[in-house]
């Protein structure tokens, strides 16, 4: 059987290509973080020193300017934010629990605090310590929700404050995850 000269020529030339072909995972940089990995950013890492001022590119025509009118704010914690705990001082993090998540900034007018805690306890023994902490802080309960699976309290104080505590089991894992939001409204400076 004879077979054809240009498909001998065309398997050659494949396994050849084939060998020369650099894998897909080989520009990888190890060095940099995920997400700057899965960008568009530059290949060169930022140092570690100041990873959001070395990411502000800037112009040395311009003295500097630039650089200065792009930096990051800094946002200050809400005043309700109980620096020796990390947590919400009128809405306490539950005891026997561990952060699974921690948020704050401000958000549509209001200081927002938003924290994510897991516990092994059960559902009466979280939805007693939050009945007691929403009395003892002088939350007014606008609504609540309880049962096996949920338990919900939206509060409020005055015209400013307001937050809610969300006890919720996790079907997969039989835990419960704790969602703390508390915000105040933020006050205009007088002009």
């Amino acid at each position: 059987m004879r077979v054809p000269g240009f498909i001998i020529l065309i398997t050659v030339f494949g396994v050849a290509s084939g060998c020369a072909h650099k894998p897909a995972y080989s520009n990888i940089n190890t060095d940099r973080p995920r997400a700057v990995e899965n960008s568009n950013a530059s290949d060169t890492p930022a140092p570690a020193s100041d990873p959001i001022t070395a990411a502000t590119p800037s112009n040395a025509t311009d003295g500097g300017q630039a650089a200065a009118a792009s930096e990051p704010t800094r946002v200050k914690p809400p005043a309700f934010m109980d620096p020796a705990t990390g947590g919400v001082k009128d809405l306490p993090n539950y005891p026997k629990s561990h952060r699974i998540n921690f948020m704050y900034g401000p958000m549509g007018g209001n200081d927002t605090m938003s924290i994510v805690l897991r516990s092994k306890d059960s559902m009466d023994a979280i939805a007693s310590f939050y009945d007691d902490a929403v009395k003892k802080n002088g939350w007014t309960v606008t609504d609540k929700t309880r049962d096996p699976e949920l338990s919900e309290w939206n509060v409020k104080k005055g015209d400013r404050d307001t937050g809610r505590v969300r006890v919720l089991k996790d079907p997969r894992t039989g835990l419960l995850d704790i969602m703390i939001v508390r915000t105040q409204a933020i006050q205009e400076s007088p002009k």
